[in-house]
């Protein structure tokens, strides 16, 4: 954010794509950290285009929303959605994506053992890639220009990046 390719003040918005679901198809992709901007509708488009719903964060206690790579842009002003792959898997539902997320967090996130592993199922990550595409496709290529939602702590830094344009 601090030295950005192209002025923040002209960047619609962004979407931190770090995490894929690779324990199968879910019914649901979470958004963390939602309720914070207009791109939760822009969200909302995608996911039910993916034939998801989007689900609110299971552990926003975590702060993972404050502490992960889109935050350095919306401290900036910058409007940014984080999310994953749900945890309401097709097979096994919430409990099976709950022990999935855990056995993650538990064991590999932020690891050594957070590598390639034959036995994934990709079937996931590819509803979220499609989901990451449609959100990224519609701020590319759309005249909206997305904001914070009124009360939100980075609404009055969008707003003054904005009048300068």
């Amino acid at each position: 954010a601090a030295n950005p390719i192209f002025p923040l003040a002209r960047t619609a918005g962004g979407f931190n794509m770090d995490s894929l679901n690779m324990a199968g198809p879910a019914r649901d992709f979470v958004s963390i950290g939602g309720g914070k901007s207009e791109l939760d509708a822009y969200l909302a488009r995608a996911a039910q285009a993916a034939g998801v719903r989007v689900s609110a964060e299971p552990t926003p206690e975590a702060g993972y929303y404050f502490r992960s790579d889109q935050f350095s842009l919306a401290k900036m002003g910058v409007p940014m959605l984080y999310g994953r792959g749900g945890e309401d898997l097709v097979n096994g539902g919430q409990e099976a994506g709950r022990a999935a997320s855990q056995d993650y967090r538990a064991n590999r996130y932020h690891g050594v053992e957070d590598e390639y592993n034959e036995a994934w199922d990709w079937s996931g990550a590819v509803t979220d890639v499609g989901i990451y595409y449609r959100v990224g496709r519609e701020l590319a290529t759309g005249e909206a220009w997305p904001n914070w939602n009124q009360g939100d702590e980075f609404r009055a830094i969008r707003d003054a990046s904005r009048a300068g344009q």
